[in-house]
């Protein structure tokens, strides 16, 4: 992952409606990280409030989200996790795709 790069790879993870989950970025390098931080985005809407609890924590250099659920079936969410790294705040963007339980493929 280049300091250019504007998604997470992978770029799109998929869970289900009715998960709680922690969901993690690795950043590389060996710069040192600081504040990280995990907003979540449903059709331009911060949501953050409502589908996260807990704060976004660091371990090495894999950021973790805080947990994650009350997700909506059908719908895509974008996390946006952002650290200090450098003395630059860089973000990057990982799709989630909820997948209703029950539905077709």
């Amino acid at each position: 992952m280049e300091a250019n790069e504007a998604w997470a790879v992978p770029d799109t993870v998929y869970a289900y409606d009715n998960e709680t989950r922690v969901l993690a970025l690795q950043w590389p390098g060996t710069d040192a990280l600081t504040t990280p931080t995990t907003t979540i985005w449903h059709n331009g809407t911060n949501e953050s409030s409502t589908l996260q609890s807990g704060d976004s924590s660091l371990a090495g250099r894999v950021q973790s989200s805080g947990s994650l659920s009350s997700w909506v079936g059908g719908e895509d969410y974008v996390l946006a996790f952002t650290v200090t790294k450098g003395g630059q705040v860089i973000t990057r963007q990982q799709m989630v795709k909820v997948i209703q339980r029950g539905a077709v493929r």
